[in-house]
């Protein structure tokens, strides 16, 4: 400490102050600071297996990702373009949600030995989401599925194009629906699932249960 620097006293606030028992409890259980305690509590970590869960990630811990709505009928298409060696992009948000999607996804879809490539949208002169413009893009390059990640849940006017066209739209997003939702050939999206998933996911969360998907079924 620098001399004559005053010390400064930093105190904890917790909103929603969970009941002290409990509090200590766990924290005598789990050997963890109360203030901790408190935080995992108020995540719905009551117990010390959900806590020790929730502080030791494990693989086999996973959720099945078939138990997302739309994931049987988007990996089957994905399946059957594999089959015939059709062409496939990724379309992507040009955020670091959507570019990591994207990577992770090509990744996987190019191990695999998919014919896929991969679009980003211009911020500036695209906007965001699917355009009429790149959808004609993709069909000008033999394109007969586009994935989308990060993006596509409101995109209903764009899928229906690509729809027009002969382009099968399979979306893979987390954001909230607008008043219509796409008729796109799959949505995997937890916030439209009706099958009692409740994990929380980004963009790119979703993608990576796409990719688990893939590889337990191919």
């Amino acid at each position: 400490m620098i001399a004559g620097q005053k010390t400064t006293s930093l105190k904890w606030v917790v909103e929603n102050e969970p009941e002290q028992e409990l509090t200590k409890d766990l924290s005598a259980e789990t050997g963890l600071p109360q203030n901790i305690v408190k935080i995992l509590i108020n995540r719905g970590l009551i117990t010390v297996e959900k806590i020790d869960r929730f502080l030791n990630p494990q693989l086999a811990n996973l959720v099945d990702p078939f138990a997302l709505d739309g994931m049987e009928k988007g990996i089957d298409r994905v399946a059957e373009a594999f089959y015939n060696n059709e062409k496939i992009i990724i379309f992507g948000d040009y955020d670091v949600d959507g570019i990591t999607a994207t990577s992770l996804l090509y990744i996987i879809l190019n191990k695999l030995g998919a014919q896929v490539d991969f679009y980003l949208p211009n911020r500036l002169t695209e906007g965001y989401g699917l355009s009429p413009a790149a959808i004609d893009e993709a069909k000008a390059d033999g394109v007969t599925l586009i994935i989308t990640v990060d993006t596509g849940t409101t995109a209903v006017d764009e899928v229906a194009y690509a729809k027009s066209v002969g382009i099968d739209i399979i979306i893979t997003d987390h954001h909230e629906q607008g008043d219509k939702i796409p008729e796109a050939y799959a949505i995997i999206n937890p916030k439209l699932s009706k099958t009692g998933y409740t994990e929380e996911l980004s963009g790119v969360g979703v993608a990576f249960k796409f990719a688990q998907a893939l590889y337990k079924r191919l």
